[in-house]
Order: C-alpha cells, then sequence, then structure tokens
C-alpha cells in the first residue's frame, strides 16, 4: 500500500464526499451539481484541498484557505478547516501528513500564521494536534480551541505541554505552534435587577 499526500483534483469528489459523510453522518447530502460547483470553487481558491490517499482510497483530508490580509507587512494568513481521517485508518498517521502538507503550504503561500478552530473537548482531538507539534496558545476564545502556526521565524520545536484534562469546550484555549495553554473562563453573567416602575 503505497501512501500520498497531495492536492485534491476533481476526480477525488466521491473520495472527498465519504470522509465528510465519516466525519458528519447527520448533515445533510449534497446534490451532485452543488458537490462539484463547491469543490471546483474550493479548488480555485488560495491554498488548496489535500488528501491522504492510499492507491485511490481517500483515508484523510483538510482544507486550506489563504487569506489576505492588510496588517504583518501584507503576509497573507491560513485558515486550516475540514480536518477529516477515515474512522476506520485512524491512528496511522495519515491526518499527520495531511495537516503537515497543509502547514508546509502555508509557508509556502509565506503565510504570517495558519491556524485552525476546534470546538470539540474530546482529548483525543487535542492529543492529535500535539502531535503534529502544535501547542496550545496565550489567546483565547470563548468558542473554541484554536491552533495556529505562528510567523515563520518563529517556528520551532513544541516548548511546552498541555496540561492534563483537557478543560470543558468553554474553557479551551487557542493553539499555536509556539505559544502555551492558557484556560480562560467565559465572561460571567450579572444577574439584572429587576427595574423599579416608582
Amino acid at each position: 500500500m503505497a501512501f500520498a499526500a497531495r492536492n485534491a483534483t476533481m476526480e477525488d469528489l466521491d473520495g472527498l464526499l465519504a470522509l465528510y459523510r465519516d466525519l458528519n453522518p447527520g448533515d445533510p447530502r449534497l446534490s451532485p451539481d452543488v458537490a462539484e460547483a463547491r469543490l471546483s470553487a474550493m479548488l480555485a481558491m488560495p491554498g488548496g484541498v489535500f488528501i491522504g490517499d492510499i492507491d485511490g482510497l481517500l483515508v484523510s483530508t483538510a482544507t486550506l484557505f489563504v487569506l489576505p490580509n492588510m496588517t504583518r507587512g501584507g503576509r497573507p494568513y491560513g485558515l486550516v478547516e475540514n480536518v477529516v481521517s477515515l474512522s476506520t485508518h485512524r491512528g496511522h498517521g495519515y491526518g499527520k501528513a495531511v495537516v503537515k502538507a497543509v502547514i508546509d503550504a502555508g509557508r509556502e503561500a509565506d503565510c504570517y500564521k495558519v491556524m485552525l478552530m476546534t470546538g470539540r473537548p474530546d482529548p483525543a482531538v487535542h492529543a492529535f494536534y500535539r502531535a503534529c507539534g502544535l501547542t496550545a496558545s496565550s489567546r483565547a476564545s470563548r468558542s473554541g480551541s484554536e491552533h495556529a502556526l505562528p510567523e515563520r521565524q518563529r517556528l520551532q520545536p513544541m516548548q511546552e505541554e498541555i496540561p492534563e484534562p483537557i478543560p470543558p469546550i468553554r474553557r479551551l484555549g487557542r493553539w499555536t505552534r509556539t505559544g502555551q495553554a492558557r484556560a480562560t473562563s467565559p465572561p460571567s453573567r450579572r444577574s439584572k435587577s429587576p427595574r423599579s416602575n416608582s
């Protein structure tokens, strides 16, 4: 069996749809015309759809969107979406290979950072990102966890481990290649006292 991480093409549409169904079986199914139009648009955008292929069987994927930017000297940034490994092929490094291909593509596109966010509190998900060399960022997001690859000159091996256990979803920190974990609580909700009509 030969594994390759590569850019997707229109010929990979059926395999990508199978991967996405494996991730979210309850999602509505796209009509063939809509699926073709969406993939065509994604392939035309800067970045790309990356896949892990074993002799024609798609076993992993991730999508990189390279977005224009007016800060950081006009360098773009990358947003990663739809990181999926086929459930029957997890634990073999196929997902990690695709994430690393995405990070490399972000470097080639001169992105000052490549980031992804997850709202999943599953410790296995966070262990996967650690295995990709990512650590938790010092910035926090209320909606989930962000994993980011910061500026090229700051790339270095993971420096700090994320404290276990992984905090619940409302306390997840953002993730970065060189940052450190920091969980933050959502802002407290103050109860409003009823206004007097007098």
